[in-house]
């Protein structure tokens, strides 16, 4: 109960502070200095929450949901305009949209008998998550570091694998959750820019759908990539 106070008190400094930000940003942007920065970042996640997770198959799956790796891949893309650009600092608004993938060590090895083949099995965790967020940028001659935060709905989904193939499951759960992020822009003469950077989400995962277990966050991701200015 102490985890979900804390969840819900730290969602509500978010919600304020990308409430005031938006206004701040809306009644002082100048016409004319104002642009639009898309970004799209590749790295790696850690969810120390998938661990403990264990659920026996319930007639949907064939495979036992456990032993999952707690470090994976993560995609994110991100959206914001930038406002009150002056020579030396700057306020980003946006979104992002990210998914992480977990693998499992509980492998399986099945043989098609019509096809005489052997088929290798294994469950897998997704996890993503759809948030606005806020970023004040300080911006140099070449590198522009920054901090932010946001809030949004985040998703659970846990899936099994047959060789290429993907099935869906029936255990799978949503939750609103945030983020506190940190990290830095190289920029040159062109639009593109470079980025790296890292967040920390919180969120708590838990339901019916998951068969009475709970998985909760932190999750950390470290990310690289590149944004793009218009």
């Amino acid at each position: 109960m102490a985890r979900m106070g804390m969840q819900h008190r730290f969602l509500l400094l978010v919600m304020v502070a990308l409430s005031a930000a938006q206004g701040l940003s809306q009644a002082s942007a100048t016409p004319g200095r104002t642009t639009w920065v898309g970004t799209f970042q590749l790295g790696a996640s850690v969810w120390p929450g998938l661990r403990d997770v264990s659920i026996p198959p319930s007639g949907f799956e064939v495979l036992d949901l456990g032993r999952f790796q707690t470090t994976g891949g993560n995609l994110e893309m991100g959206l914001y305009r930038a406002y009150r650009t002056t020579p030396d600092r700057e306020l980003q608004a946006g979104g992002e949209f990210g998914v992480w993938w977990h693998g499992s060590g509980n492998r399986t090895t099945f043989t098609d008998m019509s096809l005489r083949t052997r088929i290798q099995a294994e469950p897998a965790a997704n996890g993503g998550h759809l948030t606005g967020s806020v970023r004040v940028v300080w911006a140099g001659p070449r590198v522009a570091p920054f901090v932010g935060l946001g809030a949004g709905w985040y998703m659970l989904v846990f899936k099994e694998t047959f060789d290429a193939a993907v099935v869906d499951t029936h255990v799978r759960a949503n939750a609103p959750g945030g983020f506190l992020t940190a990290g830095l822009e190289v920029r040159g003469a062109s639009p593109f820019s470079f980025r790296a950077d890292t967040q920390v989400h919180f969120v708590s995962f838990g339901g019916s759908a998951l068969r009475g277990q709970h998985v909760n966050g932190p999750v950390y991701t470290l990310r690289i990539g590149g944004s793009m200015r218009f």
